[in-house]
């Protein structure tokens, strides 16, 4: 007998997404579902200090809840020699109901 996958929802600061989406910004992104009997899931939030915020893409997946940052996107980013690049993301992984 195979497990059935796991209801998911996909929020951001604009509410519960309907669809999945590529390249849309968002300042924080949150899967949450329901994973071997138990509510759970995570949140990624951007930082306000990485460039490009708070227009930087983001990946979805609905059905086994994917939830990816994509920076820079689909535009070419130079790296620099001795600039470093800096992206930073606060990661929350809770169990029960989601803190919204």
């Amino acid at each position: 007998m195979t497990a059935a996958a796991p209801k998911t929802i996909i929020r951001t600061e604009q509410g519960i997404s309907k669809k999945d989406d590529v390249r849309a910004p968002h300042r924080w992104g949150e899967v949450a579902g329901t994973f071997h009997g138990r509510p759970a899931g995570g949140r990624i939030e951007d930082d306000p200090s990485n460039p490009g915020y708070p227009h930087n893409a983001w990946l979805t997946r609905h059905g086994f809840g994917f939830l990816n940052v994509s920076y820079p996107g689909l535009t070419p980013l130079t790296l620099e020699p001795g600039k470093p690049l800096v992206l930073k993301y606060r990661v929350t992984l809770f169990s029960g109901e989601s803190k919204k």
